[in-house]
């Protein structure tokens, strides 16, 4: 009868052991494709936005290059002269994906990020939302105003500025992320100012 008792308990043992292995193996394959599915979602960020990165580059070259016959044609159309043909090409603004930004968002792997990982890779969507905010409210502006308006010019030097200024903010952020050098601010690399407007000069009055 003692043996069977000690028979009955080693194999209780041997089944709690089973149970509590099983489940240390079941709790590290769980771990092993969290970690897996928080890499690739990690990856395919890091992908979107260093595509993102390049678009912004060029909307920004398309913008920096504009801006002084911009501001040009804007103080020559104040002052009643012909100013200067302009490359007009619409307002440029980049269009940036946030697809798995958000699919990551849906899925929870934020979850098991490093808090500041997460604010980190969070930072440059951010901005892009803030970024194409701008856009919006220039292009609404712009289409009520019309490209006739004399105040077109003015209105366009402003939205080419604010647009720079969002870009180089969001490819700051992106930069980080992805270790790399940004660039320079914009009024570094061109020479305008966009605050300055020439006026004609005032005609004397004839005296009575």
């Amino acid at each position: 009868m003692h043996r069977n008792y000690a028979l009955i308990a080693a194999e209780f043992a041997a089944i709690v052991f089973g149970v509590l292995l099983g489940l240390a193996l079941n709790g590290w394959y769980g771990a092993s494709k969290e970690a897996e599915r928080r890499d690739r979602a990690e990856t395919m960020i890091l992908a979107e936005l260093s595509a993102n990165y390049a678009v912004l580059e060029e909307a920004r070259a398309y913008h920096i290059r504009l801006l002084p016959d911009l501001v040009e044609a804007r103080n020559a159309s104040f002052r009643g002269e012909t100013g200067p043909q302009v490359d007009y090409r619409g307002l440029g603004a980049a269009r940036l994906s946030d697809v798995a930004y958000q699919s990551a968002l849906a899925t929870g792997v934020f979850t098991g990020m490093a808090p500041d990982r997460v604010a980190q890779l969070s930072s440059p969507y951010t901005g892009m939302e803030d970024l194409e905010g701008t856009y919006d409210r220039y292009a609404m502006a712009l289409t009520e105003l019309g490209s006739t308006s004399r105040g077109f010019f003015d209105l366009m030097t402003y939205a080419f500025s604010d647009s720079l200024y969002g870009e180089d903010e969001v490819l700051s952020s992106i930069a980080e992320v992805l270790d790399r050098e940004p660039p320079p601010n914009w009024f570094h690399e061109i020479d305008v100012d966009i605050y300055s407007v020439e006026l004609p000069a005032a005609e004397d009055e004839d005296p009575a």
